[in-house]
């Protein structure tokens, strides 16, 4: 079952580059909340033609910093962890993508400029 994500606002206003300024009129976020910088990329339809919505292209997940009547301020945090190599069991476990078994013609590469880049007018919306 798909968690159900809201659109909380957009992008007004990139402070520095850890820092971001999203209008909201959402009442009940609160600092430590997570949220999504994301565009909508192309269009997806069925094989019969009928229109899906588009693809939600996720840019980013930010932690909320700071809540204000109307806005939000959120940042970036990088967790790094220290592997020590005397104990098998501090060590750290990576979970790669591997290709699936699939016809390369079939394949249809999404159309979106700017992909990673955060800008003004990006949305948001709840993790």
């Amino acid at each position: 079952m798909l968690k159900n994500r809201k659109e909380l606002g957009k992008v007004i206003r990139i402070l520095n580059p850890t820092t971001i300024v999203v209008e909201t009129s959402e009442t009940r976020l609160k600092t430590g909340d997570f949220v999504e910088v994301y565009t909508l990329g192309d269009e997806l339809k069925s094989l019969d033609g009928k229109s899906l919505g588009r693809i939600p292209i996720i840019k980013d997940k930010l932690q909320i910093i700071q809540v204000e009547n109307g806005y939000i301020l959120c940042s970036k945090y990088k967790e790094q962890k220290t592997i020590f190599a005397t104990s098998p069991l501090l060590e750290k476990k990576t979970v790669t993508k591997t290709d699936l078994n699939i016809n390369a013609d079939d394949i249809e590469p999404l159309t979106v400029s700017q992909k990673d880049t955060i800008v003004r007018g990006d949305r948001v919306r709840t993790v």
